[in-house]
C-alpha cells in the first residue's frame, strides 16, 4: 500500500512538471504566433462587395487617417473569418513594415468616428475598426482583461505593439497583461 501511495505521489509531481512544461511551451507558440502578425493590420465594419478591391479599401482608409500608405506597402490582403458571424468577415492586412502598422493603427484610434459610409459604401453607417492583428489567445484575453478591469474599476485597457496594457486611472502605472495569471495584477 505505501508504494502504491509513494508511486502515485510521484506520477502526481510527474504530471504537475508536465503540466507546467506543457504550459510554457504554449505561451512559447501563442508568442511565436503574434510576433508572426506583427506587421498585420485587421480591419472590421467594412461591408462585402462582390467587386470589392480590398488594396482600394485600405488605401482609402488610410488617406482617411492621413496616413501616406502606397500599395507596395501591402505584403498581402484578404478576408478572413471571424468568430462573431454577424456582419461581414473582417480583412487582416500584411504590411512590409511594422513602424507603417503602428503608424496606421495610432492614427485610426484618433480617428475614432469612422465608419462605412467614408469609404463610399451607401446605407451603410457601421463603424470601421483598425487595430493590431491579435491571435485568438490573445483576443480571448483581451476580453477577459476588459471584464476584469471593469470590476475593478479599471478606466484604461488597450493594445499597443500586440501587448495587453492596463491603467486604474490616468496616474497609475501601466501594467502588461501577457498571461491570465497577470490578470491577478488588475486590483
Amino acid at each position: 500500500m505505501e508504494r502504491r501511495l509513494s508511486e502515485t505521489e510521484k506520477a502526481v509531481e510527474t504530471l504537475k512538471s508536465l503540466q507546467n512544461k506543457v504550459s510554457k511551451l504554449q505561451r512559447e507558440i501563442d508568442e511565436k504566433e503574434q510576433w508572426s502578425r506583427s506587421n498585420n493590420v485587421e480591419l472590421r465594419g467594412i461591408p462585402f462587395s462582390k467587386t470589392e478591391n480590398l488594396f482600394e479599401v485600405l488605401l482609402k482608409l488610410a488617406d482617411l487617417c492621413e496616413v501616406e500608405l502606397k500599395k507596395e506597402d501591402i505584403n498581402f490582403i484578404t478576408r478572413v473569418r471571424s468568430r462573431n458571424n454577424n456582419g461581414p468577415k473582417s480583412i487582416v492586412a500584411c504590411l512590409t513594415h511594422r513602424y507603417l502598422k503602428e503608424n496606421l493603427v495610432a492614427a485610426a484610434r484618433t480617428r475614432r468616428g469612422l465608419s462605412a459610409l467614408d469609404l463610399g459604401f451607401d446605407n451603410c453607417n457601421d463603424k470601421v475598426y483598425i487595430n493590431d492583428h491579435l491571435t485568438e489567445s490573445t483576443k480571448l484575453l483581451l476580453n477577459k482583461t476588459k471584464l476584469v478591469a471593469k470590476e475593478k474599476n479599471f478606466q484604461f485597457v488597450w493594445v499597443k505593439k500586440c501587448t495587453i496594457h492596463a491603467r486604474k486611472n490616468s496616474t497609475s502605472p501601466v501594467l502588461f497583461i501577457k498571461t491570465e495569471q497577470d490578470l491577478s495584477k488588475i486590483v
